[in-house]
């Protein structure tokens, strides 16, 4: 005779969920979840703590300029607004002439670069615009700067 199919269906099935419940999220409760210490001003941060990222990084590695008013924008990670960015325009080939240099602030989890008034001599010239926080000069961010030939040579 033969077992109806229920009755063999529900042994099979209650093994399977109690090995499931085995793979149940028991871990700890983190120390990110609940509500938060401080206020975040709106502004998105960055809460996983294993990826340890400069305070200040530009949008991109390296860009074309086109105009001498052209800007280079980054982002402040885990500084609060008002934060003091610290830039500098160099020579590739001569780390150590500064051909401009100047202050910013992160403003809303970002930051701009001015670079009115910069002169390319060449189509090969490439400049560095570096960047660090006043609490911290041993993370610099760095991007390069290449002529967008002949526009950006005066």
């Amino acid at each position: 005779m033969k077992k109806p199919l229920l009755s063999r269906v529900i042994p099979i099935a209650a093994l399977g969920l109690l090995v499931l419940f085995k793979f149940e999220n028991c871990a700890p409760v983190s120390k990110f979840a609940g509500p938060s210490s401080g206020s975040s001003n709106g502004n998105v941060k960055i809460v996983d703590g294993t990826y340890q990222q400069s305070p200040v990084e530009f949008l991109a590695p390296s860009q074309t300029v086109t105009s001498p008013t052209a800007t280079v924008k980054g982002v402040c990670v885990g500084v609060a607004d008002g934060t003091i960015v610290n830039w500098a325009i160099i020579p590739s080939q001569n780390p150590n002439q500064v051909i401009n240099s100047g202050q910013v602030e992160c403003q809303s989890g970002g930051f701009a670069v001015s670079l009115n008034g910069l002169n390319f001599s060449s189509c090969q010239d490439e400049l560095e615009v570096r960047a660090a926080t006043m609490d911290d000069t041993s993370q610099t961010a760095v991007t390069f700067l290449a002529p967008d030939c002949p526009s950006a040579i005066q």
